[in-house]
């Protein structure tokens, strides 16, 4: 993961995309397109929603660096959803970080600048714990990736072509 995120710069990029979604909605409510921006206002509800989901399952390192990801890696776009309310342990929390750390420096060097590199992640909280992660991009050279450490987390590929990959991580037996 990169250096440690200050302060100052989470409050500007947080400042930074509230701004941005005021200026659209701003610029809708103008163009008398208020559908539009109740759709952005619920979104936005519903963005938050997920937030505090995140945390009160226990995800508070994950939660961290999907909300941060993009301060150092601006050309990756991610969303997140939460279902269910079973509660995570703190090692999990920073495996998973990690192994989506790993992931993202091992592809960092495919991502090319005219192809967007989206991330969707679905939290199932039950047990055995399931994430599941859609990432949208470049994924050609995907047979370099590795992750062989002992884990916590089994992971399955579900689905890999050329633009899309499908991961279910799934918590092991214990």
């Amino acid at each position: 993961m990169k250096p440690h995120i200050e302060v100052n710069e989470l409050l500007r990029a947080v400042h930074h995309d509230m701004l941005n979604r005021l200026q659209v909605m701003q610029m809708n409510l103008d163009l008398g397109r208020t559908d539009q921006v109740r759709r952005l206002i619920e979104d936005y509800s519903l963005r938050c929603q997920h937030f505090f989901q995140l945390n009160n399952a226990g995800f508070h390192q994950m939660n961290n660096w999907l909300e941060t990801v993009h301060i150092h890696h601006p050309e990756i776009k991610v969303t997140y959803e939460v279902e269910g309310a079973h509660k995570a342990t703190p090692d999990q929390d920073s495996e998973l970080v990690q192994m989506f750390d790993d992931f993202l420096h091992q592809m960092k060097e495919r991502f090319t600048d005219y192809h967007d590199q989206l991330i969707h992640v679905t939290f199932e909280m039950k047990q055995p714990l399931h994430v599941h992660v859609h990432f949208v991009g470049n994924w050609t050279v995907l047979q370099d990736i590795s992750y062989d450490q002992d884990t916590l987390f089994e992971i399955q590929i579900v689905e890999y072509t050329k633009t899309s990959l499908k991961l279910e991580i799934v918590e092991r037996a214990r």
